[in-house]
């Protein structure tokens, strides 16, 4: 270990540690706030929320749980790390494939860690609909992906259209596949994942398995290929959950490589991206009524 590294992990550690000083004075100090205003109910439900999230946070963890693994480069650890940073949005420079445009739609592949849509503030502008208006200014969205994925996205290019094809999307008359590598081969060869998910609101934007609350929510899912650590499979979304396919296969055990919200160290580190694309969409034109067919080829290898 160098002087330099050593001076920089002395340091570190120093900040964590007056830091978390300062978390258990404002927690105590909150907590009496909570406890003298009793009858405010928001005040103490505000101050719950805040120090769950503080004490959930980075800082606050225990100092196994601040470093990365061995095997993990520290500037990937702290851009990915789950228990309390927030990595700053940086886009991909590759813009967004065009592979079929007429009067009515466009179908594009959307690259990874690229936004389907602009989120909150001005900083997060930058996404796949925006970079399609560049050329086509009607593009408006039908639907979309997570950030992290990759693959197929639809884009309607007038209001009536939008609405069709949206409809179509929410009566579950779209068909839908993905091709994701996961951790560890399942035992059965295909099967069906019933499991009712919800918002995991201390966690956001995690969601999680609800069987009491939970609105419905089933994948249908396909072993291409088996390796020693890995496996490819086919997903189909019965339903249209936020983060569905990846909640479902970390409920069964067997997380989706790469997913820095819902895989243990040992998956979200074994490749460098969130192994899920979305490779098929089957639906009818709203121009011709006829049943079209778009694929896209997977970007990534099963390890």
């Amino acid at each position: 270990m160098s002087r330099e590294t050593g001076l920089v992990g002395f340091v570190f550690e120093f900040v964590c540690s007056v830091v978390n000083f300062f978390t258990e004075f404002f927690s105590r100090a909150l907590i009496g706030v909570a406890g003298c205003e009793t009858e405010c109910a928001k005040t103490e439900q505000n101050c719950n929320k805040w120090l769950f999230h503080f004490h959930n946070s980075f800082i606050s963890q225990p100092p196994e749980r601040r470093r990365p693994p061995a095997n993990v480069c520290v500037g990937v650890w702290f851009q990915r790390s789950r228990i309390g940073l927030t990595s700053p949005y940086t886009p991909p420079t590759e813009m967004p494939t065009i592979l079929h445009v007429d009067d009515w739609l466009i179908v594009a592949e959307k690259p990874a860690e690229l936004l389907s849509v602009p989120g909150r503030g001005p900083e997060k502008a930058d996404c796949a609909r925006t970079r399609i208006q560049q050329t086509y200014p009607d593009a408006l969205t039908v639907h979309r992906l997570d950030m992290s994925t990759s693959g197929l996205l639809l884009f309607a290019r007038s209001k009536y259209v939008q609405r069709a094809l949206s409809a179509e999307f929410e009566q579950g008359r779209v068909h839908k596949t993905y091709l994701a590598d996961v951790w560890q081969p399942p035992v059965e060869d295909a099967g069906l994942i019933d499991l009712p998910l919800v918002n995991d609101w201390p966690n956001r934007p995690r969601q999680k398995v609800d069987h009491e609350t939970g609105k419905p929510s089933q994948t249908r899912f396909q072993v291409l290929t088996r390796h020693a650590q890995a496996a490819r499979v086919q997903l189909t979304p019965l339903t249209g959950r936020t983060h569905q396919l990846r909640v479902h296969l970390a409920a069964l055990g067997h997380p989706i490589l790469g997913d820095d919200l819902y895989a243990h160290d040992d998956a979200l580190y074994m490749t460098s991206r969130l192994h899920l694309h979305a490779t098929e969409l089957i639906f009818r034109h709203p121009g011709t009524n006829a049943a079209v067919t778009y694929q896209s080829p997977c970007p990534f290898e099963t390890p």
